[in-house]
């Protein structure tokens, strides 16, 4: 009777302490860390360019952000970009906590090559962030091919990812070559040539939409001798398969390059030449110490009068520009606009298959994949929303940098384009250097365009046999 009194006692005491406890985490509303600012986040970035008040009619169905747990937890995330898109990214992860009081978030930004090299040596050691930011076209077959990504199937078999609005040509840049879909699109976007159009309507310069390649290479004569300006020509993968393109052809096949033959290869590589020995062309030392942040990019700088980026990219770009210089768009040149053309989620977001909160983290990417109150902070800075609907809904939000974008895609592009290729598989990111050794050897002049084109057709060939 005895220990039957001393284990009930014990009993009551261990009640009424979980009681004590439970009522003081209850007390708990701190918002996601909004002293960790990203270091490049500046106050002009947290700012639309101009204040839209439009009808803000909402969606009817918005995403609500799911509590898996009332445990409090840390997510961390990962992405890349200049200041306007990690003050925005940032910003949506405050509204996230206020609503999911629990979660809290680390953040990790950088700029692309740097948040790339950062993910690699995360994924080495085993330690992926809990959402980030992936390219689609340059790094989600290896992450794939090492088992380092969460198939989101069964979350969009389920309806923790809301799909309604997404239509299925959107979810498929996520789409790896095993049928799994292992990241959701960001933002729509397609190639295009942010372009000085304050620089060439001062000198009496136009280009259109639609350039063939003897056009562009007459533009770019044109405007080196009138402004002074060079030509960046960079984005090579993209490019040489985009050109491809317009003769029905891939640059990724079924375990080989998809052109028939070396010649196939040969346009982009006879454009870098005659660009190279012209003097039009921008020195290979100032295209790489120049690329990086947006900020140091010769268009921006005004050392060129171009760059060749995909469309989201252009709120970045605009905003350092100096004061006064307006960035437009045209297309980039083929022979071929329709067949060219395309518009992909080349940026998605993604989560590691080894996260410790994975349901956690699938609510935060549908939350912000679905919530129109997502893209009324993002402003389409990661190009056009998936959700359709969501894309409908922040038109009358977008600043004139934004807007333009907007309907570069919608009117320019989308009447003129075709589906976007298959994502390269094993291979893919060695064809990749390959190319990217070329297009220093072509800046150099130390390989002829026949060699260059023969060495991607036959090494590339070996490379994705393998």
């Amino acid at each position: 009777m005895k220990n039957t009194k001393q284990l009930l006692s014990l009993l009551i005491c261990a009640v009424m302490i979980v009681t004590l406890v439970a009522c003081n985490n209850s007390k708990t509303t701190d918002k996601a860390s909004p002293d960790k600012e990203p270091a490049t986040t500046s106050e002009k970035a947290t700012t639309p360019e101009k204040e839209a008040t439009p009808d803000k009619t909402t969606p009817e169905k918005e995403a609500t952000p799911a509590n898996p747990t009332a445990e409090e937890i840390t997510l961390s995330v990962a992405w890349w970009g200049g200041d306007t898109r990690n003050a925005r990214v940032a910003k949506t992860l405050e509204m996230y906590s206020a609503k999911n009081p629990q979660i809290k978030f680390s953040t990790a930004t950088n700029n692309f090559s740097d948040h790339g090299t950062a993910m690699s040596t995360a994924a080495a050691s085993g330690d992926l962030p809990d959402m980030w930011l992936i390219s689609t076209t340059l790094w989600m077959g290896r992450f794939v091919e090492s088992g380092q990504l969460l198939d989101l199937r069964p979350y969009i078999e389920s309806g923790a990812i809301d799909v309604s609005n997404i239509p299925d040509a959107n979810l498929e840049s996520g789409r790896a070559a095993d049928g799994g879909i292992y990241a959701i699109a960001s933002g729509l976007n397609t190639p295009c040539i942010q372009y000085n159009k304050t620089l060439l309507e001062e000198h009496g310069i136009e280009i259109k939409n639609g350039m063939t390649i003897d056009d562009f290479i007459s533009k770019c004569d044109e405007i080196y001798k009138k402004t002074g300006r060079k030509t960046t020509i960079n984005n090579p993968e993209s490019f040489i398969e985009y050109l491809l393109r317009a003769d029905g052809k891939l640059l990724y096949g079924d375990g080989k390059i998809g052109a028939d033959s070396p010649e196939d290869l040969m346009t982009y590589f006879n454009l870098m030449e005659r660009g190279r020995k012209e003097g039009w062309l921008i020195d290979y030392e100032t295209y790489v110490t120049k690329g990086g942040d947006a900020s140091t990019q010769p268009v921006v700088t005004g050392v060129s009068w171009n760059a060749m980026w995909n469309s989201n990219q252009t709120v970045a770009l605009q905003s350092p520009c100096p004061e006064g210089v307006i960035l437009d768009m045209v297309t980039w040149p083929t022979p071929n606009l329709e067949a060219s053309g395309y518009t992909a989620g080349a940026m998605a977001w993604c989560i590691p298959a080894n996260t410790e909160h994975p349901d956690e983290a699938v609510a935060l990417l549908n939350w912000w994949v679905n919530s129109p109150e997502v893209h009324e902070v993002i402003l389409g800075e990661l190009g056009i929303p998936v959700n359709t609907k969501v894309a409908e809904h922040i038109i009358p939000f977008l600043d004139d940098t934004s807007a333009r974008a907007f309907k570069y895609v919608l009117e320019e592009v989308v009447p003129h384009s075709s589906p976007k290729n298959p994502i390269g598989g094993p291979g893919a990111a060695e064809v990749r250097a390959l190319i990217d050794e070329l297009e220093e050897m072509m800046y150099y002049g130390s390989i002829t365009p026949k060699e260059a084109a023969e060495r991607l057709f036959t090494e590339g060939n070996a490379l994705l046999a393998k």
